[in-house]
Formats: structure tokens, sequence, C-alpha cells
């Protein structure tokens, strides 16, 4: 797996891996079709780290995009 232009992303509701530029970790996101936007999946914080709980992402700062490695297998 390597990250891809954002262009290519599924824009499905499939949850992938969103690098947003100025972050240093990545985002499990989704692309919203009512919305038109990509929204995290879970709740983040933001990148200054002062607790403000934030839902959306800076659209023009989303780059990349990677596929979510499977899951661990458990016995």
């Amino acid at each position: 797996m390597t990250w891809q232009p954002i262009e290519t992303a599924p824009k499905d509701g499939t949850e992938v891996l969103l690098w947003e530029k100025h972050t240093y970790v990545p985002v499990v996101g989704l692309y919203r079709v009512q919305a038109g936007k990509w929204r995290a999946s879970q709740e983040h914080y933001d990148v200054d780290g002062d607790g403000c709980v934030v839902d959306t992402l800076c659209q023009e700062y989303i780059t990349h995009w990677m596929p979510l490695p499977a899951p661990p297998a458990y016995d």
C-alpha cells in the first residue's frame, strides 16, 4: 500500500486513511456523497491539540489517501 493522490480516492463511502497537509497523523475518513465532502469517520482533535474535537476536515488540505490495512487475525 502506498499513498495515492486524493483525486483517485473512492467516493462511495468506503473508509480510507486520509492525509491532511500540515498534520503528522493520518485520519480514517470517508467521502460523504450527500455533503460532497470528506469527513472523519470518528472524532479527532485539531492539529493545535487544544482539545477542539472536529469531525470535518480541511478539504483543501486533504492531499492523499490509502486503503485501510486488513484487520489482525485472531485465533
